[in-house]
Order: C-alpha cells, then sequence, then structure tokens
C-alpha cells in the first residue's frame, strides 16, 4: 500500500471517529434523544416519486418539442417522396401520441397511487 492510501485512510478513520464521539458522550445521559430529519425536504417515499414524476414530464416536454420540430422539418424538406412524407407524418403521429401520454401522465399516476392506497 502506498503512502498516500495510507494516509487517506487515516484521516478517513479520524474524521470518523471524530464525528462519533457527541454521540458517545452522550449515550449514557437520561435525556439523550437523537433526532434524525431528512436530508431533503421529502418527507415520504410518495414525495419523492411525484417530486421526480414533475422533473420527468418537463424533460419528456423538451424532448417532445425537439420531435415535433425534427418531424416538422423533416416534411419540410422531404422534396414530396412519399417514402420521406410518410415518414415524417409517422413521426409526428408519434409526438403527438407522446403528448398525449405526457399530458395524461398525472391522470395515470394518481389511478396507480389511488388504486395501491387503497382508495379506489
Amino acid at each position: 500500500m502506498n503512502k498516500g492510501k495510507l494516509i487517506l485512510i487515516v484521516i478517513t478513520g479520524l474524521i470518523l471517529v471524530s464525528f462519533s464521539q457527541p454521540l458517545i458522550a452522550n449515550a449514557d445521559s437520561p435525556d439523550f434523544s437523537l433526532n434524525v430529519q431528512p436530508p431533503t425536504h421529502w418527507h415520504s417515499l410518495m414525495e419523492l416519486a411525484a417530486y421526480m414524476v414533475n422533473i420527468l414530464v418537463w424533460l419528456a416536454f423538451a424532448a417532445l418539442t425537439f420531435a415535433i420540430l425534427y418531424a416538422g422539418f423533416s416534411f419540410v424538406t422531404s422534396g414530396g417522396k412519399p417514402e420521406k412524407v410518410k415518414k415524417a407524418r409517422d413521426a409526428i403521429v408519434m409526438s403527438l401520441v407522446g403528448l398525449l401520454i405526457i399530458l395524461f401522465s398525472k391522470l395515470i399516476i394518481a389511478i396507480i397511487k389511488g388504486v395501491f392506497s387503497g382508495s379506489v
């Protein structure tokens, strides 16, 4: 083991021991309580999932915008060739289907949440 790794391990160990000292010192006191707060503002897994869904919906809208722009550009530059027009039209239709899925995603999640919570 080289000298740099050994020094890093020793320093890490000392830091970990120094953080545990206040807990050990107060452990035998009768009014000792360890109040652990979550590191984020989410207090449940459902709140975290709802936040992640919101982020994914916004990312999906951004991707959908680029997909529609690309499909429109492909349609305009197809030059009237039937295979390119069909490919561009299919891309526009699939983009619109994606838009519907995104718009109904909140409803779908609410239904799934209701099924698992037993309120539906």
